[in-house]
């Protein structure tokens, strides 16, 4: 079932009522992998992965200090660089989802140097053109919030980081609109309140 180098069986989650998660994947079979298929064609959510051992074990979560977690799909793009996978529409798993598990935590906002790394990492090919600037930017992002000094030199698409510090500036500039906009709004409501008092 696996050629050499492919590496991992990917199927469905559902819920206990029968329901998929996620829904289904657009194709009953076919083999790629994660960046190409899942992340370029925004098919996230959760899935079921079987992977080969001792190829999984060359790619060990990364350990950050003082961060309990990482994105778990930071793993599988690195794996999606050199080996593929084999995609059904098969349930391979029932899944019940607990309140405050780390299904339902924001890694990127609670673990800001693992997500530095996470979207650093996803500026490269073969991610799409689009995503490779989404991605730079959100770089930037995390990498300011970590105060590095070095943000340009230690960018892995340095020719794509152009364009993601263009739309981070112009998110931060569309924020600071947003605010002022209520804050003026704001002003105003008070104004309007004290005028009739």
């Amino acid at each position: 079932m696996f050629k050499s180098n492919t590496v991992c069986l990917s199927g469905l989650c559902c819920y206990e009522n029968g329901e998929i998660i996620c829904g289904k994947y657009p194709h009953d079979y076919i083999i790629s992998d994660h960046i190409r298929y899942i992340e370029n064609k925004y098919l996230g959510g959760d899935r079921c992965e079987f992977f080969i051992t001792n190829i999984f074990k060359k790619y060990p979560f990364p350990i950050i200090k003082n961060e309990k977690n990482i994105a778990p799909s930071i793993v599988l793009v690195r794996i999606a660089l050199s080996y593929k996978t084999i995609y059904i529409n098969e349930v391979f798993q029932i899944k019940e989802y607990i309140h405050g598990g780390l299904s339902t935590q924001s890694y990127f906002n609670k673990y800001p140097l693992g997500s530095e790394l996470v979207f650093n990492e996803r500026t490269i090919p073969p991610f799409r053109l689009k995503l490779q600037i989404k991605y730079s930017a959100l770089y930037i992002y995390f990498a300011k919030i970590n105060k590095r000094k070095q943000i340009y030199l230690n960018a892995k698409n340095k020719l794509i980081f152009p364009l993601g510090f263009l739309v981070y500036i112009l998110y931060f500039i569309k924020k600071h609109l947003e605010k002022y906009q209520f804050f003026h709004f704001l002003v105003k409501k008070e104004s309007k309140r004290f005028t009739k008092e």
